[in-house]
């Protein structure tokens, strides 16, 4: 069942802007939002956070502003604000100063990957991705990446009957995906079998975060 809390002001409107992803702020007292911004041209984009009140769904302060596309927003194991920032592939690994918005260099990723999400799991400190075809050629994936070079450890292929769009790993450690066509998925990923849940969700979700 999906409740839909409201709309996201910007403090100057939409315009060419959409939101990427999100995550609780360290205290949980705010959520980070990732912004992609197009140019006129529309291959041009611009990426920033804007941390945003989630009572007022209000924008309280923006970050720094950077060429390509902010995404997959995630805390590690040690403290630190992860995402992928790319303004073409192969897609970075990045690290965001939560103060500033400023991003810095981890690792470079396959660059035949298109990651969408990344989701800790503290049992057993693992980093997974969710990984969204461009074709149909291709298959979505969820992959278990080294947390210091990015490498992928383990693939689990995905065959939800929809495009996935969105990866969260909830309190009980389950594997949630969400898919373009308002499906949201539990998936094993010992065996890659997925089961959709009963209700559509009514969205078409980018990022998803359990609650504080």
């Amino acid at each position: 069942t999906t409740t839909k809390v409201g709309s996201l002001v910007l403090p100057k409107g939409h315009g060419r802007t959409q939101s990427q992803d999100l995550v609780w702020s360290a205290d949980g007292k705010h959520l980070l939002v990732a912004q992609l911004r197009y140019g006129e041209k529309g291959n041009e984009a611009t990426s920033w956070i804007d941390w945003v009140s989630p009572s007022k769904l209000e924008v309280i302060r923006g970050g720094t502003k950077v060429d390509g596309v902010i995404d997959s927003l995630c805390w590690d194991g040690q403290g630190r604000l992860l995402a992928t920032h790319a303004r073409s592939r192969p897609m970075k690994r990045v690290t965001i100063d939560t103060e500033t918005g400023a991003l810095t260099d981890l690792a470079t990723l396959d660059e035949k990957l298109w990651i969408r999400s990344l989701a800790w799991r503290t049992s057993g400190a693992e980093l997974w991705a969710l990984h969204m075809r461009a074709s149909e050629k291709e298959s979505d994936l969820l992959l278990r990446l080294s947390p210091t070079t990015g490498a992928v450890l383990y693939t689990v292929k995905l065959d939800l009957g929809e495009i996935a769009t969105s990866l969260v790993i909830d309190v009980d450690g389950n594997f949630l995906v969400a898919g373009d066509k308002e499906g949201l998925f539990r998936v094993d990923v010992a065996t890659g079998k997925s089961r959709r849940l009963p209700k559509a969700t009514g969205a078409r979700f980018t990022g998803i975060v359990t609650g504080r």
